[in-house]
């Protein structure tokens, strides 16, 4: 999933070929498009939270990709058996660099300046808007900072019209990319920018762009207290920035920025979670323990909890 209806075949296969089915939530349907208000109506709430459990209770065995979602489906459905997979950060593909490439700078039309990256979805509840906000105290600090947003989506209008209006010339949307091109913006951020709505659902999410950013060495400024909020404070990757207090958090961006050294140790914790915790080998080894236990043991996947406490 998503979306919840997805589980429709594993139902079919399940009632018509009598095949097994492993479900793997990757957001929680309904809770998420609820708590949204894309839906309001009571009785098909109702039927989309029955069919949840239903979806759980006939599942095989369930893969979360957080410590939230599996909480969550839990409580929901105390039998199912549920492992825990987080995204795999790709250390492979994506590789931390020393220095910022004169060729992908011009490429990209930016510059060597200190800068902060978006790579994702530009939506609802994505609130890349929030961004701005540093942007603005940049500019009135007189300081040579870099926003630079590569994406699309529903927001991504009114997030052009929002740079226009407050004449921001430190922020630069780019047309969205393929992994290639989010690679290429990596190579050359500081730092990068994971967000969402401040919804208590979307605290549960594993944003893929959380996993690329710490695959290519890069410190973590994040705007929401999920567990990727506990990750990047607990292993020391980055910055909570507050969008109800952006003047703290400013300033702490700020320090950041003009002290190199404890930058470059964030970037380099980044790269060593990524490696520890989330290389695509950790994945699979989880995957074949959910799919094969008597084969490859007991699934560790449950270690995605040592990341919380």
């Amino acid at each position: 999933s998503t979306p919840l209806t997805t589980g429709w075949i594993g139902l079919w296969a399940k009632r018509n070929l009598a095949l097994p089915y492993i479900f793997e939530v990757r957001d929680l349907w309904p809770d998420a498009p609820i708590q949204v208000g894309v839906i309001q109506s009571p009785i098909l709430k109702k039927l989309l939270f029955r069919f949840e459990k239903k979806i759980y209770r006939h599942a095989l065995k369930i893969v979360a990709l957080s410590p939230g979602i599996a909480e969550s489906i839990r409580e929901k459905s105390p039998a199912s058996q549920v492992s825990i997979i987080p995204n795999f950060a790709d250390t492979d593909f994506f590789q931390p660099t020393a220095k910022k490439s004169e060729t992908t700078l011009h490429s990209l039309g930016l510059n060597s300046a200190f800068t902060i990256a978006y790579a994702g979805a530009i939506g609802k509840v994505n609130a890349v808007d929030e961004l701005l906000m540093l942007a603005e105290m940049a500019v009135s600090e007189g300081l040579d900072y870099q926003f630079v947003v590569m994406g699309k989506g529903t927001g991504l209008e009114s997030l052009q019209d929002k740079v226009k209006i407050k004449k921001l010339k430190n922020f630069t949307i780019l047309p969205f990319g393929n992994k290639e091109k989010v690679r290429d913006l990596l190579s050359v951020a500081d730092m990068a920018f994971v967000s969402f709505a401040h919804l208590p659902v979307l605290k549960t999410n594993s944003p893929n762009k959380f996993f690329d950013a710490i695959a290519a060495g890069k410190s973590v400024l994040v705007n929401h207290k999920g567990w990727v909020y506990q990750m990047v404070k607990n292993h020391n990757l980055g910055i909570y920035f507050n969008p109800s207090a952006p003047e703290e958090s400013f300033e702490k961006l700020k320090a950041l920025s003009e002290n190199p050294r404890l930058l470059a140790q964030y970037q380099k914790n980044a790269r060593e979670l990524a490696e520890k915790y989330f290389s695509h080998q950790i994945a699979v080894q989880k995957l074949l323990a959910v799919l094969y236990p008597e084969r490859f043991g007991k699934s560790t996947s449950d270690e995605a909890y040592i990341l919380t406490a």
